[in-house]
């Protein structure tokens, strides 16, 4: 494995781990684990997107997705010293089915581990309800903002009348943008008929292609 692909996967770790490191096992009931939103840059071995847009890749695509599924596991592993965890795999534009692959691995790994769950189903917006909250997910490519929250409120109905606080999470729109000296920055958290849409940003280092757009995204693991 390349240094660049033993670079990338170190830092996951480390991310996972300092993120652990910040709670307090005690009051952890359980975890949530959002896995996808173009965790691949491709979706095949021609290094194209599913849509056949050309990407820079730095290792081979079948060794990616073995390696990626190794540190995927060990970082539920980690997170599953700390409490029962709940994997939800969330679609995007550059890689839907490496992401459905990747979940249903996953799902057969902890398919005896009753305290994992893992929702690998092929849907573009998915939602998670945890006492009196409801959590949507989504990649952002495919559906306006402003439309999220009846979304949400047709498509978990069944959570939507017994929950009080309500919040999306998306990714794919580029946070920051350099135009001359001034930094212009998408808002990474607004609310919208009570729901709060956050956008997610990445922990990978820029592509060629973001960096020739002037993009310069904070790395973070969290809006």
């Amino acid at each position: 494995v390349n240094h660049y692909l033993n670079s990338a996967k170190a830092f996951f770790r480390w991310m996972v781990d300092e993120l652990l490191s910040e709670c307090n096992p005690t009051d952890i009931q359980r975890i949530l684990f959002p896995i996808g939103s173009d965790l691949f840059n491709a979706d095949g071995n021609s290094n194209m997107t599913f849509l056949g847009t050309p990407q820079d890749m730095d290792t081979r695509y079948y060794r990616l997705i073995r390696e990626t599924r190794k540190l995927l596991v060990e970082c539920i592993d980690l997170c599953l010293q700390v409490a029962p965890t709940d994997i939800v795999m969330v679609m995007d534009n550059h890689s839907p089915e490496s992401i459905f692959h990747t979940g249903e691995s996953l799902e057969c790994w902890y398919a005896s581990n009753k305290h994992v769950t893992v929702d690998n189903t092929p849907l573009t917006r998915k939602y998670y309800n945890f006492q009196n909250n409801l959590i949507g997910f989504t990649h952002g490519d495919k559906e306006k903002v402003a439309d999220l929250p009846m979304l949400m409120a047709h498509e978990a109905k069944s959570h939507w009348g017994k929950c009080t606080f309500y919040e999306f999470q998306k990714g794919h729109t580029h946070t920051g943008k350099l135009t001359g000296k001034v930094v212009q920055k998408t808002d990474p958290l607004e609310s919208i008929e009570g729901v709060r849409i956050r956008t997610i940003p990445a922990l990978t280092a820029r592509s060629a292609w973001a960096a020739g757009k002037g993009f310069i995204d904070v790395r973070s693991s969290h809006g």
